[in-house]
């Protein structure tokens, strides 16, 4: 592999001593532009680019692009604290003086964080603050940003893994938004992401080169978006809601509902709003009954859940992307129309076009069996994704809850469950401590089904035996716990990331493993998935996965590396005859051709 050290503008060269030509070229071509998308693939290098133009534009006081500070938004959390303490020192030169923050939501009020704050905004060389995307929810945190804005005057804002933004929080969404409308200070923006995309195709482009400005797309409104790029299918839950009318009317001639109340059900229901307190309590009431609960307790607990919960109908139609019957690929459409938009703003390298000569992933799978109480809790639970309302039984579960669940139960645990108890204090006849329904709702945490024998992680044991470096991602933190454990008993070195480890144990679980200090590094899929390198690791074991192949292609390539001598093995543990092999890889399979197809990428090897 031949790499080139580029003779930058004006004799500029960065500190870090190669580049590919991929970040020569992506390079070249976000430079004249003050919007730009970077959808460079993990362990491509696509900090470096965007650091270098800072500093190329912070040189340049008369250029309309000059800057004299750059914003950085990442996700998840960790993600920033890269920026400071390894792109700017390995890409800044020597002649131009910085100064640098990793923002802190646990110490932003102390006296002295607060201070090096200022330190940052009022410096006289290239500033720049690092915040990641979770925070963006403090106050203190968006007083940083405007301080930060106001006191630099000119700044380049980089969205660092900008899929961030789909599917985002209101609040998320909208702090963004007016970070990119505040023009009188943004002078650069830029998106990173390695994985911009995933099953729902172009859709996914919308908010992400949105924020940057909707004229690039030229498409303001998101439904005409939608309409223009994808085949919109109406689907319905018709024959649902008429199953819940027809036992309402019944309910209504027992005498348990009023008629008013089961048109204005209907109605609601139709609407996806609200369903009367009366008529959901007589739901609830039939279902206690039919339990084999005595009328006085029924009565009450139907009447303490109606109040509490009040619960929510979905509508009984919604919109999704069209399906192909033959190839069951979702149907999108116009897209030399998209790729003719971005191919102005935006570069694509992936990680085998930079590196062509290195080792490529292993991919392999570990089968397992269920044990037999595992297997009757599964089955168990397949028939109880049922309500009953009256002596008719109507399927209500949302289909990603069922499946949530059955993959706890894979993983050896019931799943969590909450209910509703006569309060005892009061006898069911509603105090302070219940707030007068009589009842309290009480959660039934996860639990193990099998104490004693778990096959999933007997199938895991095998793998860790081998004695090579390794990184494990769980779905659920109490399968991380267990798997810690494991590790613990057969006397291995690991060290946790997920939301359960603080930001400094991140840190040293992170810094610890490259180093040698730990022999493996367990943490949840999301946590594992951005920003932090694992290329130390010779095995990557997806314990049990998400649905999300955005998330799964991110953290499978943490242990890349352009100059990496030996393959990686990525090991997925599936349950035989599960949710495992029968829902979750077949939907990542899809999130990955999809990609692929909209990305432009070559063909290549995957699970």
């Amino acid at each position: 592999m031949t790499y080139t050290d580029p003779p930058l503008p004006d004799g500029y060269l960065p500190k870090r001593r190669f580049w590919t030509p991929q970040q020569r070229e992506c390079f070249d071509k976000s430079l004249p532009q003050w919007r730009f998308a970077e959808f460079m693939e993990p362990r491509c290098g696509k900090t470096d680019p965007i650091v270098v133009k800072t500093c190329y534009y912070f040189e340049r006081k008369s250029h309309p692009l000059h800057v004299t500070g750059l914003l950085v938004i990442a996700f998840p959390n960790g993600v920033h604290r890269g920026w400071v303490t390894e792109a700017f020192p390995e890409n800044v030169p020597d002649r131009i003086r910085w100064k640098g923050l990793i923002w802190r939501s646990d110490k932003c009020r102390q006296v002295g964080f607060k201070q090096s704050l200022e330190e940052v905004c009022k410096t006289k060389g290239l500033a720049l603050l690092a915040i990641n995307v979770e925070s963006l929810g403090s106050e203190e945190t968006r007083k940083a940003i405007g301080m930060f804005l106001k006191a630099r005057g000119r700044v380049h804002v980089v969205f660092d893994e900008s899929s961030a933004l789909v599917n985002s929080d209101a609040l998320r969404a909208r702090i963004m938004t007016n970070i990119g409308k505040a023009t009188q200070y943004v002078k650069m923006m830029s998106i990173l992401d390695g994985t911009p995309v995933d099953k729902n195709g172009p859709l996914d482009y919308y908010s992400q080169v949105g924020w940057m400005g909707h004229d690039i797309l030229g498409y303001p409104n998101e439904v005409e978006f939608r309409k223009r790029f994808a085949e919109i299918k109406t689907f319905g839950r018709a024959p649902f809601w008429r199953k819940v009318k027809e036992v309402l009317q019944r309910l209504e001639k027992e005498g348990v509902v009023k008629k008013e109340f089961i048109k204005d059900a209907a109605e609601r229901i139709a609407k996806g709003e609200k369903v009367p307190d009366e008529a959901d309590e007589a739901r609830i009431k039939q279902e206690k009954l039919a339990q084999g609960m005595g009328e006085k307790n029924a009565s009450l607990i139907a009447t303490a859940q109606a109040k509490k919960r009040k619960m929510k109908r979905g509508r009984d139609w919604w919109t999704d992307v069209a399906i192909d019957n033959a190839t069951g690929m979702p149907l999108y459409r116009n897209m030399d129309e998209i790729w003719t938009k971005l191919e102005p703003i935006s570069y694509r390298a992936t990680f085998a076009a930079c590196f062509p000569d290195a080792k490529k992933k292993v991919y392999q799978k570990r089968f397992f069996q269920l044990s037999d109480k595992q297997r009757k809790a599964y089955d168990e639970l397949l028939k109880e994704f049922k309500f009953t309302l009256g002596d008719d039984t109507i399927k209500a579960e949302h289909p990603l809850t069922r499946l949530l669940r059955c993959q706890q139960i894979t993983s050896n645990y019931y799943p969590e469950q909450v209910s509703l108890a006569l309060h005892e204090p009061c006898g069911g006849l509603g105090c302070s401590g219940c707030d007068d329904t009589g009842a309290v709702e009480s959660t039934v945490p996860m639990r193990k089904i099998d104490p004693d024998y778990n096959p999933r992680l007997d199938a895991l044991a095998l793998e860790l035996k081998l004695g090579k470096p390794f990184g494990v991602w769980c779905r659920f933190r109490q399968e991380v716990d267990d798997v810690l454990g494991l590790c613990r008993a057969m006397g291995i070195s690991v060290c946790r990331y997920d939301g359960a480890a603080g930001p400094d144990e991140k840190a040293d679980s992170r810094e610890g493993f490259q180093a040698g200090k730990y022999d493996g590094i367990v943490g949840n899929e999301t946590s594992l998935s951005r920003g932090i390198p694992l290329y130390r690791a010779e095995m990557l074991i997806a314990q049990s996965n998400m649905f999300s192949f955005r998330t799964r292609r991110q953290v499978e390539d943490r242990a890349e590396h352009g100059r990496k001598k030996t393959a990686t093995a990525i090991i997925d543990i599936v349950a035989e005859d599960t949710v495992d092999d029968l829902s979750i890889i077949p939907a990542l399979r899809m999130g990955h051709d999809v990609s692929a197809w909209v990305m432009q990428d070559a063909e290549r090897e995957w699970i």
